[in-house]
This record gives structure tokens, C-alpha cells and sequence, in this order.
């Protein structure tokens, strides 16, 4: 399911959040993986690879156009899109609401409920 401009848009500003500091997010990302621990499956490295390099390109371009490159890949597959629309859902939350979460915060969180509805199916 494509994003809309809407979502495109607060993921664009999420990622300003870590414009300043995209060298951070690996570790700021692990740390809070860690801190969950088993109440969260583990997504594959190759996911989490893809989603830092989606993040941290994004903090130095354009984010809704880098975004939109990115949902259209097609060697993506299902896993990769479920956490894409996760994303996209906490972006929504968070600037619905005025929060100032950490992008590390938000995509650990993207990563768990994708994770978690994967494995309910």
C-alpha cells in the first residue's frame, strides 16, 4: 500500500529530527531493541540495515521524496513494506499529537508492531 502525502510529510519532519545526528541512529536504534528485549522478535539485519540507510540518506536529502524512491523498490517485499507502514503510522501519531519523540524511539517501535503482526498471522 503506497503512502500517502500526508504520511510522506511527518515522516519528511521525523527525519529532520535526526538530521543533525544520523550517525547516532545505529546506536541509539540498538540501545532501544536492547531495552524492549524478548517482548520484541528480532527483524532480520538486513531489514534494520535498510531502515538506518532509509533514515539516515533521508536526514540528508529530501525525506518525502527519498520516502517515495523507497516504497516504490522493487525488490522490496511484504516485511519490508509492513515496517515502512508502521513508520509511517507512528510518524502520524507522533506529530498528531506534538510529541518530540527520538526517531531511534519510533522506528523500534515500527520494527515491534510489524514484528508482532508478522508473527500473529
Amino acid at each position: 500500500m503506497p503512502l500517502t502525502p500526508p504520511q510522506l510529510d511527518r515522516i519528511a519532519r521525523s527525519f529532520a529530527l535526526i538530521a543533525d545526528r544520523p550517525e547516532d541512529l545505529r546506536s541509539s536504534f540498538d540501545a532501544e531493541m536492547a531495552r524492549r528485549g524478548a517482548t520484541c522478535p528480532r527483524p532480520s539485519a538486513r531489514i534494520v540495515a535498510e531502515l538506518l540507510d532509509i533514515a539516515s540518506t533521508a536526514a540528508r536529502t529530501d525525506g518525502a521524496a527519498f520516502m517515495r524512491d523507497s516504497a516504490d523498490r522493487a525488490s522490496w517485499g511484504a516485511e519490508e513494506h509492513a515496517l515502512l507502514a508502521a513508520v509511517a503510522d507512528l510518524c502520524d501519531y507522533a506529530w498528531t499529537r506534538r510529541l518530540e519523540n527520538d526517531w531511534a524511539v519510533l522506528v523500534a517501535c515500527a520494527v515491534e508492531r510489524a514484528m508482532a503482526s508478522r508473527v500473529a498471522a
